[in-house]
């Protein structure tokens, strides 16, 4: 059985949504509340995944060909640095 989405985490999804209206979010839930969460984020063919540690450090990647990349995140932030993580995945779909 998976776990719902933290109310924490859906505030991620909510204000993605307010920034990019046209966004399409999807979680990956893990089957242990205390497990890593991931939120795929698209708009058209651009994928980006932002991956959330227990301790709700955030690693953001960009996908390209919906092939995550293999080791660690493309860029990681930590708690302190949500708002700098929003405006980050915000920007990958703004700035190419």
């Amino acid at each position: 059985m998976t776990t719902a989405v933290p109310e924490d985490l859906q505030k991620i999804e909510a204000e993605l949504k307010r920034r990019l209206p046209w966004v399409r979010c999807e979680w990956d839930l893990p089957e242990n509340p205390n497990g890593d969460y991931s939120l795929d984020v698209r708009i058209g063919g651009k994928h980006v995944v932002v991956e959330i540690a227990p301790e709700r450090i955030y690693g953001v990647s960009l996908l390209i060909d919906d092939t995550l990349p293999s080791g660690k995140p493309d860029k990681v932030f930590q708690p302190q640095e949500r708002e700098d993580m929003l405006t980050h995945v915000v920007g990958l779909f703004l700035n190419n």
